[in-house]
């Protein structure tokens, strides 16, 4: 694990837009809670968080991107992308991806609940340290699931240690209704936030 590496977070998904007549119209394949409104779309719960972490880094961040995307982009796509920024920035990198979990294909309402939080072969110990903090500041009581090897595309094709979160369930009711609050969106970006920290102190 290297010591404070340039951090590169990575949207994984689109933002959506309102179409005419009132429809909806998703740039991104994210999953939505049941409840609309106020249901939580993936795409945008994410981005909206990467602003907030960029608005709240601790002052001692200086080098930290944000991949944001208008529309969906596939994994290997994203791999590309940030293996290019990567290249770039020429030094010691870490990949992250914040995402929120769905149970079915987010239709009803279920018990499944917790974050977790996947890394690549090089990720694991940044991987405990934000499962964590993403525990010590999130306000739901939930379980935390720990840490484990992910095989996604965008973990095996990012060429350093990469890390993808996810955050909660928006199948379950009682977190969907505390994450889509002030304190509950806060809660999030403080465990990034702290984790960022962290990395300066190491």
């Amino acid at each position: 694990m290297s010591a404070n590496p340039t951090i590169i977070f990575g949207a994984p998904h689109g933002a959506t837009f309102w179409g005419h007549n009132g429809l909806e119209v998703y740039l991104q394949a994210g999953k939505r809670s049941p409840v609309v409104p106020p249901g939580i779309l993936e795409g945008d719960y994410v981005r909206d968080l990467l602003l907030d972490i960029e608005e709240n880094a601790p002052p001692s961040i200086d080098d930290y991107y944000l991949f944001l995307s208008p529309t969906e982009t596939p994994p290997a796509a994203r791999a590309k992308a940030v293996n290019k920024m990567i290249k770039a920035i020429g030094g010691d990198c870490l990949y992250i991806e914040p995402h929120v979990n769905a149970s079915g294909m987010g239709q009803n309402w279920n018990n499944a609940e917790g974050h977790i939080v996947f890394h690549n072969e090089a990720g694991e110990e940044y991987a405990a340290q934000l499962s964590e903090q993403i525990d010590r500041h999130k306000i739901m009581d939930t379980t935390n699931r720990g840490i484990r090897r992910g095989w996604f595309t965008v973990l095996k094709e990012v060429n350093c240690p990469a890390l993808l979160a996810e955050m909660f369930f928006m199948t379950n009711k009682a977190e969907t209704l505390a994450a889509a609050t002030l304190e509950g969106q806060l809660g999030f970006c403080n465990g990034f936030t702290s984790f960022m920290g962290l990395q300066v102190a190491a």
